[in-house]
């Protein structure tokens, strides 16, 4: 493994933990990391010789769920992190949130990372939301990518491509709200309607 480049340490001098750059050192050890070398501390400017023991870190095997695809990824944590269904955690290059872990060939609901064999995951950055267009008796469809927590109004006007599109229902699981707004996770379909573009002269 590499020399980090910086490492949160108490600092001697000013008494906090504060994030201490790293000048020269090396790692070793057969068990837990053993960080020797030379930090200085970001808040003060103190140097000093540190020797910094952690948990060595282990690879695990994580299946990341994305619309119709599944992506192996590896995350590695420390070997006595506890990992849990339902925890949210950065990984594939964004937010996922764990959504089963197999430890010697069962399902369990919570466990070690050293002892996960592999880990299913699905992304929760981004949803993809069904943006259903009426004209006249034809309805088209597409997606639109939104944050999770980003907010939809009945009645605001969307563009998406060349289109400005206004949402008159947004259709959540087991109701359709006609006034109001809703978080993009919690949206199962914006119904919308064009508007039309006018020409000023």
């Amino acid at each position: 493994m590499n020399v980090p480049s910086a490492l949160v340490l108490r600092c001697e001098s000013c008494g906090e933990e504060t994030r201490h750059r790293v000048l020269h050192g090396r790692l070793g050890g057969k068990g837990d990391l053993t960080f020797q070398g030379t930090v200085k501390c970001s808040q003060c400017g103190t140097v000093r010789s540190v020797t910094h023991q952690e948990p060595r870190p282990v690879s695990i095997e994580i299946m990341v769920s994305w619309m119709a695809a599944t992506e192996r990824h590896t995350l590695e944590l420390a070997e006595n992190a506890t990992l849990a269904v339902g925890d949210r955690l950065a990984a594939a290059g964004g937010t996922v949130e764990i959504t089963n872990l197999e430890v010697a060939g069962r399902r369990v609901g919570s466990a070690l990372a050293g002892k996960v064999d592999t880990a299913w995951a699905r992304r929760v950055d981004q949803v993809r939301l069904k943006v259903s267009t009426v004209r006249g008796a034809r309805t088209t469809s597409k997606n639109l990518f939104a944050s999770p927590d980003e907010e939809f109004e009945v009645g605001e006007i969307l563009e998406i491509g060349r289109e400005r599109l206004l949402v008159w229902r947004i259709q959540l699981v087991g109701k359709t709200l006609t006034a109001g707004t809703a978080p993009a996770e919690k949206v199962v379909k914006l119904l919308c309607k064009p508007v039309r573009q006018t020409t000023r002269r």
